[in-house]
């Protein structure tokens, strides 16, 4: 699982840099709220502008180990239809990881599990500068049992 989320990243990489002449890139940083996990995690933001209609959007979300034993992390790729030059509808591929890590009896242990799932959601984007914008997203993951994630963050543009 690992290393088909490090090959889409680089696929999606790749392709933003064999295309950054034509469309935008925007590269950033957010936070977000999980409803089922109940935690706060951070993410990496790559987003790139195809035309003004569509564009593909990966992301990297990561959930600090909670009470010392458990990590989250989720890789989506997303592709975003935008509705007006400020919002646009979203759907996509969703890479959920978890691991376990405690002691027991002097005995560590450790377990990990993966899921794939779907996503699908809205978002908004906002200018601030030439360069910077905001941006803020709700969407339903279908890992886990299904994961309501709203969030927000910075995007500087390429």
């Amino acid at each position: 699982m690992k290393k088909f989320m490090l090959t889409a990243l680089v696929a999606v990489i790749a392709m933003v840099n064999a295309n950054a002449q034509e469309g935008v890139f925007r590269l950033g940083g957010s936070a977000g709220y999980s409803t089922e996990i109940e935690e706060i995690g951070y993410g990496i933001d790559i987003v790139y502008s195809i035309n003004d209609t569509w564009e593909v959007a990966a992301d990297y979300i990561f959930i600090p180990e909670i009470d010392d034993m458990l990590k989250f992390s989720f890789f989506d790729i997303n592709a975003h239809y935008m509705i007006s030059e400020s919002f646009y509808a979203l759907a996509g591929i969703d890479f959920a990881s978890t691991k376990i890590d405690f002691t027991i009896f002097d005995e560590s242990i450790s377990e990990s599990d993966s899921e794939t799932g779907a996503n699908i959601g809205v978002g908004g984007r906002f200018s601030l500068t030439d360069s910077l914008s905001f941006f803020t997203e709700a969407k339903y993951v279908t890992t886990y049992d299904g994961l309501f994630n709203i969030r927000a963050g910075i995007l500087f543009s390429f």
